[in-house]
């Protein structure tokens, strides 16, 4: 009721869109699509120097983004893959459930853990993949940030994350952890296809997700 009585309502991605549209028979307009954006000037094309982290694991430890379905996900890519370097940034509140397993489990000795940063783009420049097992998102800020900085996203599909990946050309994009273990470990063990991926998901990026594209979309609403 209130959202046909708005000007606009707007939303940051696709699945939204579509779930309003669908489940709360809003029409458009009012609805209106404007995806989120970073800033992407300034910013070139990254390459594949001094990534040291083969998986980084960046979110809250909360259901939502689902940190035992994460977990699951590097026991599978670690046993396909033994000596990846794996990293896990978050906090909430399964973060001490979710140490207990990092440093109980004989085949997650590799994995470490480190609270969240402020400057996580610093990480990503260092990261090959960055892995997602969210149940849904709006539009991950976290995932543009790996676009732009050379990590390239791995995700489990859902509203959100496919908003984001078009699989296999900007990222991994896979219905199950089995499926999405299988090509990240084929992708770290082909360089090329890794800076394939990491190059389309900057430009792609850049050209979807820039703030520039956003304030010009926002400006022209507000007319």
């Amino acid at each position: 009721f209130l959202y046909n009585k708005a000007k606009y309502v707007l939303v940051a991605s696709q699945s939204t869109y579509d779930d309003l549209k669908k489940n709360f028979n809003i029409s458009s307009p009012p609805l209106t699509l404007v995806p989120n954006g970073i800033d992407f000037d300034n910013s070139s094309m990254p390459t594949a120097k001094r990534r040291d982290i083969d998986i980084v694991y960046g979110g809250r430890l909360t259901q939502q983004k689902q940190p035992f379905v994460a977990i699951d996900l590097l026991l599978d890519i670690i046993g396909r893959y033994p000596s990846a370097t794996v990293h896990i940034y978050g906090d909430g509140h399964l973060r001490e459930k979710i140490l207990k397993v990092i440093t109980t489990h004989r085949l997650l000795t590799q994995v470490k853990y480190f609270s969240p940063t402020n400057d996580f783009g610093s990480v990503l420049r260092r990261t090959k993949i960055l892995v997602s097992t969210s149940l849904y998102e709006g539009l991950s800020i976290t995932g543009m940030e790996a676009m732009k900085h050379g990590a390239v996203n791995a995700c489990l599909d859902a509203p959100g994350s496919r908003d984001l990946v078009i699989r296999d050309k900007t990222g991994l994009l896979e219905p199950s952890i089995a499926a999405l273990a299988d090509r990240v470990v084929t992708v770290l063990k082909n360089p090329a296809l890794l800076t394939s991926l990491r190059r389309n998901a900057y430009t792609y990026g850049k050209k979807h997700f820039s703030q520039v594209n956003e304030r010009i979309l926002v400006d022209m609403l507000l007319e």
